[in-house]
């Protein structure tokens, strides 16, 4: 069953929405690291999780994008 462009345009959407949340979360979550006294260590271990995450999300993201004819 082919996807209409609607549907389309709405799961890239979706998953375009998705990213910005995490990247959003990103960044409130290293501002909270910065103001801390957790140290470099975290802030290091924290920006790797998250990108490890949006990578993953890209990717995903990105194979969804293929699957759909993008």
């Amino acid at each position: 069953m082919a996807l209409t462009l609607e549907d389309r345009e709405a799961i890239e959407l979706a998953i375009i929405t998705t990213l910005n949340t995490r990247l959003e979360r990103f960044g409130n979550r290293l501002a909270e690291c910065e103001k801390s006294a957790e140290g470099a260590h975290t802030r290091i271990s924290v920006l790797i999780a998250y990108l490890a995450g949006a990578g993953v999300l890209s990717g995903v993201g990105y194979g969804i994008f293929r699957i759909l004819g993008g």
